[in-house]
């Protein structure tokens, strides 16, 4: 108990302590400063939930939108710069609750249950970028969704590499923003989490100033046989599944062409 009031008093002050970061300050090149916030760390501005509310959770080095009534992030966004660090320090020891949240869902709420606490933002990738302080902070539960081991442990990680170890380096920096799919009628934990049917993610890029977008929707039962390529999809499908609005702040000419690419092969 005591480490998650420190927790939460940490996260509090950090809120008020730290100084804002102006829009020339956002560490973006060759993009209008206008459409990378948070910080740096969304690109393309804060997403929209269409059917719903979800509260923004900003930490160090990524941001999550979080809804209490699913008791999962519904988003989650983070901006990975170039690095020649590819060793991330010990793994924090566990999971904890977030106290930002009403929701207050704990590592016990997946005891038994058949499900990976699945991270959204992957305590790898933030590790090897931003150090072990920020690297603790992805293992709040308010990353966390339900993720089968065969998915968790497997072609998503796989992703989750790509996007730590090898984009930034080959394209300078990229962003990311993913999160759960849930399809009707939501099944749920026994603790009430929400049980998401897959999972999705957004990878973006700039060549030359101008974005483009990697976007992969990989369900919970992901064959084993299969490669990352299977799962490419638009930006627009990931929308209609999501009921979520993606890149608010770009102008709408570039949006719906950010929306309707769709990659052939993984970059």
């Amino acid at each position: 108990m005591l480490l998650v009031l420190a927790l939460g008093a940490y996260l509090v002050w950090r809120h008020w302590a730290a100084a804002p970061q102006t829009a020339e300050e956002a560490p973006a090149t060759g993009v209008g400063a206008e459409v990378v916030v948070e910080h740096g760390q969304l690109y393309g501005g804060i997403p929209r939930l269409l059917d719903g509310t979800c509260e923004v959770l900003r930490n160090q080095a990524y941001v999550v939108g979080y809804s209490e009534e699913r008791r999962d992030p519904v988003w989650v966004g983070y901006h990975l710069p170039a690095t020649t660090n590819h060793v991330s320090p010990p793994r924090p020891r566990g999971f904890l609750p977030d106290p930002r949240t009403t929701a207050h869902v704990t590592t016990h709420d997946y005891s038994r249950a058949g499900y990976d606490r699945g991270h959204m933002c992957p305590n790898h990738a933030i590790a090897i970028h931003f150090g072990a302080a920020a690297q603790e902070e992805t293992f709040l539960m308010s990353n966390v969704v339900p993720q089968l081991h065969t998915l968790n442990a497997g072609l998503w990680e796989q992703l989750e590499q790509q996007e730590s170890d090898v984009y930034p380096n080959r394209f300078g920096e990229v962003w990311v923003l993913d999160g759960p799919v849930f399809h009707d009628p939501v099944r749920q934990l026994d603790s009430g989490v929400a049980i998401p049917e897959a999972c999705y993610k957004i990878i973006v890029r700039l060549d030359r100033g101008r974005p483009h977008v990697l976007p992969v929707l990989m369900p919970q039962n992901v064959g084993h046989d299969r490669m990352i390529d299977h799962y490419l999809t638009s930006v627009k499908q990931i929308e209609a599944q999501t009921h979520l609005i993606f890149f608010t702040a770009l102008p709408e000419n570039q949006r719906r062409a950010l929306e309707q690419e769709q990659p052939a092969a993984p970059w």
